[in-house]
C-alpha cells in the first residue's frame, strides 16, 4: 500500500485545488525458478605439515656418525666405529702374519664385551689380506686371521652365533700399490645379522 501527494503547480487536476492526492494498493506474488538453494560446504583447513627432523643433526645410536651418514644405525653402544658409523675391530696385521699385537688388546677387550652382552646377535668374523701372494694362500691367510681374532673375542665363552670366514684380498679398502694401502688391507671385520658392515677405516 502506498500514499501519494503531488503539489502539481497550478495544473488543476483536481477542480479547485493545485494538489493531488491518492492511494495506490499493489498485491503480487514471487515465483523462484532455479535449482533449490545449497548451504555451503564448509571446507576443513589443512593441518599444519609436520616438521622433517634433520638427520643431520640426530644420532640414534649414539656412534657419533650422524643419521644422515649412519649406514648401519643399530650399531651396539660403545664400540668403535667406521667414518659411516659400521661396527669394525681395530685390528691390523703384518705382512703374512696371522698373530695379534698387543697394542690391539684393549680394542678387542672392548668388542668382547659388546659380543658377550648380545649373545643373540649372528655375527660373521671377516678375515681380509693385501693383495701379495697367491690367492689361495690368501684366502687361507685371511681365514686364519678372522679365527684369531674368534678366540681373542671368545676366550671360553660359548658363542656359536659367532663364525668366521676369510675373503683374501678380494674386499680391499685401500690401494695394494703402497705399503700404507696393504697394511689398511690386513685387517678384520665383522658382519651383524646378515648386514654387511662396511669395509672402512676405523674412526
Amino acid at each position: 500500500m502506498r500514499y501519494r501527494y503531488n503539489q502539481n503547480f497550478n495544473a488543476n487536476l483536481q477542480p479547485g485545488t493545485n494538489e493531488f492526492h491518492d492511494m495506490v494498493v499493489n498485491l503480487g506474488f514471487v515465483v523462484p525458478f532455479g535449482p533449490k538453494p545449497v548451504a555451503p560446504v564448509e571446507v576443513a583447513e589443512a593441518p599444519a605439515p609436520t616438521p622433517v627432523a634433520d638427520c643431520s643433526t640426530m644420532d640414534e645410536d649414539k656412534d657419533g656418525v650422524n643419521n644422515c651418514d649412519d649406514l648401519c644405525p643399530d650399531t651396539l653402544p660403545g664400540v668403535k666405529v667406521s667414518m659411516r658409523g659400521c661396527w669394525i675391530v681395530d685390528v691390523k696385521f703384518d705382512n703374512d702374519k696371522d698373530n695379534i699385537k698387543p697394542e690391539y688388546f684393549p680394542h678387542l677387550d672392548n668388542d668382547a664385551k659388546a659380543i658377550l652382552a648380545h649373545p643373540e646377535l649372528k655375527i660373521e668374523i671377516q678375515g681380509h689380506t693385501s693383495k701379495t701372494g697367491g690367492f689361495k694362500y690368501n684366502m687361507g691367510l685371511s681365514e686364519r686371521r678372522a679365527i684369531a681374532v674368534k678366540k681373542y673375542l671368545v676366550d671360553g665363552y660359548d658363542l656359536p652365533n659367532l663364525t668366521t670366514r676369510g675373503y683374501g684380498w678380494t674386499q680391499p679398502i685401500d690401494t695394494n700399490d703402497t705399503e700404507e694401502g696393504r697394511a689398511n688391507n690386513r685387517r678384520v671385520q665383522l658382519e651383524i645379522n646378515g648386514q654387511p658392515q662396511l669395509p672402512e677405516q676405523p674412526r
